[in-house]
């Protein structure tokens, strides 16, 4: 399967990349949990897979859902990603990076956001990092 690509310029000169790629559906309609979305280069490689219940698109969707759409959609919700791991004050701990930024800037009338990712890349067949596992509006 080939990769479709597209390139957001963002206000910050921060570039999104937005990737279909694949290695083919886990069922009719469902891509593979360790399928990447979209990816963050905001100071390195931070993919978005489209997850399971535990990390990834599906996990913000189960318990943001609300909030995704309040925003507008995953447009606007990469566009306050970014921004967060951009310009927020970012701090690592058992694993994980969490980022917290609070900006008048987001989507939706939201005034503060928190993405927390993974830099390890086990069990991803991609070698890639495992990335985001969440990202909502506190």
């Amino acid at each position: 399967m080939t990769a479709s690509r597209l390139i957001l310029k963002i206000s910050t000169a921060v570039a999104i990349c937005i990737a279909a790629a694949g290695t083919g559906a886990a069922s009719a309609g469902e891509r593979p949990a360790t399928d990447v979305f979209m990816t963050f280069y905001e100071g390195g490689d931070i993919p978005l897979r489209y997850g399971n219940s535990s990390y990834g698109k599906k996990h913000i969707e189960e318990g943001h859902k609300a909030q995704i759409n309040r925003v507008g959609g995953w447009d606007n919700m990469a566009l306050d990603i970014s921004h967060t791991l951009n310009g927020g004050k970012c701090g690592a701990s058992a694993g994980k990076t969490t980022c917290n930024l609070t900006s008048p800037d987001f989507h939706g009338g939201f005034g503060k956001m928190r993405v927390v990712y993974v830099e390890s890349a086990n069990g991803m067949p991609d070698g890639r990092p495992k990335g985001i596992i969440t990202a909502f509006y506190p």
